[in-house]
């Protein structure tokens, strides 16, 4: 028996996740190419309300990656986020977060 375009979607946003974490609107986007706005739609609200995606959560680990890792300033971590999706009271937020670990001074002098 064929899978339903629920379960597909399902599916892709499964696999895709597996691969990264990823913004609702990185998710939407990929599941629009193949499915209907309905079956998208219900497959990011069923993932929202499971916990597998949240935007705060993919921001804050974003933003790590980015200040901790890469040792990338606050407006390059924007830019990246507000890329991906991410609203900019999220992103504020996950800046702060992140900037309690590693302040961009402190970065900079990582750098240098």
């Amino acid at each position: 028996m064929e899978a339903s375009p629920l379960e597909k979607a399902r599916s892709q946003a499964f696999r895709l996740l597996s691969l990264r974490a990823r913004s609702e609107k990185e998710l939407r986007d990929r599941l629009s190419e193949n499915h209907g706005r309905n079956v998208t739609d219900n497959v990011i609200e069923q993932l929202m309300e499971a916990g597998y995606l949240h935007d705060g959560n993919f921001a804050r680990e974003r933003a790590r990656q980015l200040a901790v890792g890469q040792l990338k300033g606050n407006r390059a971590i924007e830019a990246d986020l507000l890329q991906k999706g991410v609203g900019r009271t999220v992103i504020a937020e996950a800046i702060q977060a992140v900037r309690e670990e590693l302040s961009e001074r402190d970065a900079v002098r990582k750098l240098l």
